[in-house]
């Protein structure tokens, strides 16, 4: 039986931190394609698995995080990501420790090296600021699969 994932069970980890109030988040992989075609081929093309990449993005409000975790909403700046942690971890070109997936039990969750390669900031007056990022990563990607 296949059991369905909903955002409320999927995250992007940052250095073991949530990031914090994302609202949608992504993971892009492509593999390069070697062209192996020959004579024998006539007109079709044949191809061969190449290089992988991968890329991951994580967008959401940009949240100042406090250390009261308590009531209601309350945060723990301690165990989210906010978005002031990650222009300083753009800024100083921090490779850190990433995870996509599940936090589910049974489920898994994949986990390698990371780096922000951009990040955008804006704001309307009145409105919620938010923010965007791109993720390089470093392959390969470890799959783990949550403890019940």
């Amino acid at each position: 039986m296949i059991a369905e994932s909903t955002f409320e069970n999927l995250g992007v980890s940052i250095g073991g931190k949530l990031v914090y109030c994302a609202d949608s988040i992504g993971l892009d992989l492509s593999t390069d394609e070697i062209e192996a075609s020959c004579k024998r081929s006539g007109k079709d093309k044949n191809y061969l698995p190449g290089s992988r990449s991968a890329t991951a993005k994580a967008d959401g409000v940009m949240t100042t995080a406090t250390n009261d975790a308590s009531g209601d909403g309350a945060t723990d700046a301690t165990d989210n990501v906010t978005s002031e942690n990650i222009i300083d971890s753009w800024q100083a070109g921090t490779i850190f420790d990433f995870t996509f997936g599940s936090d589910k039990e049974g489920e898994a969750k994949y986990a390698c090296k990371g780096f922000f390669t951009s990040v955008s900031l804006s704001a309307s007056v009145g409105d919620v600021g938010k923010y965007s990022t791109s993720i390089r990563l470093n392959l390969p990607l470890v799959k783990t699969i949550n403890p019940a």
